[in-house]
């Protein structure tokens, strides 16, 4: 005998339809609650939590107090420690103690003893000089939490900078030519005075810029650039000179010797100035800096598929 089916019992399509209205509309990576953590990010930074990199509670040395460090895509907030009440009173007062945009980012850097492997140095711009800057150093917990962060700001860095150069209507990098790196610096002309200039890296040679930077308020800097003055195919370069000038200053000058005869046969069919000397110039603020420069150009003349090396002579 069959027995016949309860008058309870509802199709399959319609009970999933029933089932939706105990659906919660959750986003995987977004905060769907109102955290201090959330206010803070979206009334106080305007951002929202997809922007954020990093967070993590640290001392910070010049500051001799523990404090919130927010790493977001464009941005790097230090603000008062954000807790369980920080937002309970009625009067939200912002905890912010430092806003950076990440272009104002000039250096990151652990030292490498190991009584200081977990702080990480940031140097950051100041001014409308590129001299004038400010240091803050992060205490984490160990040298691991500091080589991750580390990571992340020179990652967050490097795109913002290539996204930067390569947009820019002033002095694009055109396709396919591909942004490596860049530098802040001082260049010694034919009179021997030096001038101030940001020389850009691309993958096949180098851009001599004249620079200016706004400042428009506390947080805000602008960055403009002017038309390339000069290009310097890399793979023209004959030798690198490094010679310590001025000692007391610290100062590393580098002296590249180039083929004068390859490099205007480089540029014969591209639309950019060439420098038409047999050898240029460049002051480092510091030799990690200088070396780093070497470094970027012994690995961008490798990739041309040629056997021999750039000859680097330290005087």
């Amino acid at each position: 005998m069959i027995k016949e089916a309860s008058k309870e019992q509802k199709p399959l399509n319609e009970l999933k339809k029933m089932s939706h209205k105990f659906d919660y509309n959750f986003k995987v990576g977004r905060l769907n609650f109102n955290t201090p953590l959330n206010i803070y990010l979206k009334d106080f930074c305007k951002e929202e939590f997809e922007s954020m990199i990093l967070h993590k509670n640290i001392f910070i040395q010049e500051l001799n107090k523990e404090c919130s460090v927010f790493l977001l895509k464009e941005k790097l907030i230090i603000s008062n420690l954000i807790k369980s009440d920080t937002f309970s009173n009625e009067n939200k007062k912002d905890p912010t103690l430092h806003k950076f945009e990440i272009k104002r980012i000039l250096d990151v850097d652990i030292d490498p003893t190991a009584n200081n492997a977990s702080e990480v140095k940031i140097t950051i711009l100041n001014g409308t000089s590129i001299e004038e800057v400010r240091y803050f150093t992060f205490k984490f917990v160990n040298q691991k939490e500091a080589q991750i962060f580390k990571y992340f700001i020179e990652k967050e860095k490097m795109s913002s900078w290539q996204q930067f150069f390569e947009n820019t209507q002033n002095a694009p990098i055109p396709e396919p030519f591909i942004y490596q790196y860049h530098f802040f610096l001082k260049k010694v002309n034919s009179r021997g005075e030096q001038e101030q200039r940001v020389i850009v890296l691309t993958n096949e040679y180098i851009l001599n810029i004249d620079y200016q930077i706004v400042k428009k308020s506390e947080n805000e800097f602008i960055f403009k650039l002017h038309k390339a003055k000069w290009a310097l195919s890399i793979k023209s370069f004959e030798e690198l000179q490094l010679v310590e000038k001025e000692k007391k200053k610290n100062n590393f000058v580098i002296k590249i010797k180039v083929n004068q005869k390859d490099n205007k046969t480089y540029f014969s069919d591209k639309k950019l100035p060439f420098k038409n000397k047999t050898s240029t110039e460049f002051i480092f603020q510091n030799e990690k800096i200088c070396r780093f420069f070497i470094f970027q150009i012994k690995r961008i003349y490798s990739t041309f598929g040629e056997k021999k090396f750039i000859n680097v002579i330290e005087k």
